[in-house]
């Protein structure tokens, strides 16, 4: 039996020096346009730049910023387009705008958990005023908004591709993001925020109907929301910037009841639930928490867990 093995030397096409056109210094300061001229001329492949090794041994993960199936170095942005930029000063730009928000949903059994929520006065572009329901979050760097709350108060977005990392590292990405003014419904305590765009923030909350005919309230407590125990669609989600900022020190613990806090929107409720408050307890848990992170120490992550099983048919 006769073996025979080929050495294939690298040489980058760029700068004919001995390594692959994504380590070479001179290609990533060329334009995306130069790029993809020099991927076109030299047949490499998109997601590896190199045409040193067949398509099924390639080990290319695609693109760390939008997570297609290029290399990071020819990544489109729409605002640089035809511009001459550097590919380290893009993925450092990218890093800066990372948000990761982790989000939980389970169907299992645990305790019955009440989320905070909130019905405030938020502006439209006329100057009006429109009451949303927003879902208090203090474990969240960023502020949310749902497409149809933004629609509804014909608010301008300003275009701001974010990615988005949840829980087990599932990801997605938010395009926009808009400027807006909230009131309380109680007194006239009001903040500008900045909100991500997003379809759905999270279902109807709460999951289910909570009985609350024999829950009694102290004489002064004025509720952030009076429907708190309906399940009703989230608008908005006011994360860690602005919660404990409208925290104040009134609070009451009920026994047997979720904990009443006051916080300048009026009090909320939040904290388990007895069963017996549950009109139909389908065990069900949500939870949220979002945090900054480094692009890279983010893909890493994810890339590690999307492994593809793919089978090349010849």
């Amino acid at each position: 039996m006769s073996h025979s093995y080929v050495s294939v030397k690298l040489m980058c096409e760029v700068c004919k020096g001995s390594q692959n056109a994504s380590q070479c210094n001179t290609f990533k300061q060329l334009s995306n346009d130069e790029k993809y001229k020099i991927v076109k001329d030299n047949k490499l492949r998109i997601n590896c730049l190199s045409n040193k090794h067949m398509i099924k041994n390639c080990q290319a993960r695609g693109c760390k910023i939008c997570g297609k199936w290029h290399h990071t170095l020819i990544h489109r942005n729409k605002h640089l387009s035809g511009k001459h930029s550097h590919g380290s000063q893009d993925l450092s730009q990218q890093q800066e705008k990372l948000q990761a928000t982790y989000h939980a949903f389970k169907e299992s059994p645990v305790n019955c958990v009440l989320l905070a929520t909130a019905q405030i006065k938020v502006k439209d572009c006329k100057g009006n005023f429109h009451t949303c329901r927003a879902l208090l979050d203090s474990g969240s760097q960023s502020n949310f908004i749902t497409e149809s709350s933004v629609r509804k108060l014909g608010l301008v977005q300003t275009r701001n591709q974010i990615p988005i990392t949840g829980i087990n590292n599932a990801t997605s990405v938010t395009n926009y993001n808009v400027n807006i003014e909230i009131t309380s419904m109680k007194n006239d305590y009001t903040s500008k925020l900045n909100c991500f765009i997003l379809p759905r923030i999270t279902s109807k909350m709460p999951m289910t109907d909570i009985d609350i005919s024999t829950w009694k309230f102290p004489a002064d407590v004025f509720l952030a929301e009076r429907d708190f125990n309906k399940p009703t669609p989230i608008d908005i989600l006011l994360g860690a910037e602005i919660f404990f900022e409208i925290l104040m020190n009134e609070r009451y613990d009920c026994k047997g009841l979720p904990i009443l806090q006051n916080i300048k929107l009026g009090y909320i409720l939040s904290g388990k639930l007895q069963h017996s408050y549950i009109k139909d307890y389908k065990k069900q848990c949500h939870s949220f928490f979002v945090q900054t992170d480094s692009l890279h120490h983010m893909m890493e992550h994810f890339w590690s867990i999307e492994e593809m099983n793919t089978k090349i048919l010849t």
